[in-house]
């Protein structure tokens, strides 16, 4: 009996010494994890950020930082104080949450970063007034499309910061409508507008006549 206590009592000593060792050996991986302050201070100034999205903030923090390269992630984007511009050079200053990635091995925490973009605006108001005055059902989608080119590509100032997209109606070939887009993303369209117009529209009965006609 005196040998099975004392057999117990040493195997009751011996667990609290492993629970112990494996206690203390979890706290030390925990001690050796650093903040992500530590490496990126609160409220750093992040240089050469190209847009306001995730994935190109973090390219320029990981350029600009590069030991947290695949330790972090942003958690959110946000434009300080926003407001509407004037035709302008216009700065644009943002703010964003750095996280550590779940799990990693070498660092946890978060903190907030700044940066800003500067976007050029450009009035097309000149550009869609045209547009918009073009009768109706007197050109083809392709005379659209030289003419809108004509406009955008004779005066520069619109030329590389000013595209355009023609859409036709699914349920309508005849009618279509037409956006101009920033041609970059640091452009930003100023009094712009969706113009929508109807075109002449081949007849493709006609053409298959025609056609059947001199194939014979």
């Amino acid at each position: 009996m005196k040998k099975l206590l004392g057999f117990l009592a040493a195997f009751t000593i011996a667990s609290s010494v492993v629970i112990i060792t494996v206690s203390c050996s979890n706290t030390g991986e925990k001690n050796k994890l650093k903040e992500v302050s530590s490496v990126l201070p609160v409220n750093t100034v992040i240089n050469s950020v190209e847009d306001a999205t995730a994935e190109k903030v973090l390219a320029a923090i990981e350029a600009q930082f590069p030991v947290l390269k695949d330790h972090i992630e942003i958690a959110d984007i946000k434009e300080a104080n926003p407001e509407t511009q004037t035709y302008a050079n216009v700065t644009r200053k943002y703010t964003a949450t750095v996280k550590a990635i779940d799990n990693d091995k070498d660092y946890i925490g978060s903190v907030s970063i700044n940066f800003s973009i500067n976007f050029e605006q450009v009035d097309v108001q000149k550009n869609v007034k045209p547009l918009n005055d073009l009768p109706n059902d007197t050109s083809t989608k392709n005379e659209f499309q030289n003419f809108i080119d004509d406009i955008l590509n004779s005066e520069n100032e619109f030329k590389n910061k000013v595209t355009y997209k023609i859409t036709e109606d699914q349920t309508d070939p005849s009618k279509i409508t037409i956006e101009l887009l920033p041609a970059s993303n640091n452009i930003e369209l100023v009094n712009n507008q969706v113009v929508t117009k109807t075109v002449k529209v081949e007849s493709k009965f006609s053409y298959s006549i025609i056609s059947d006609k001199y194939s014979n």
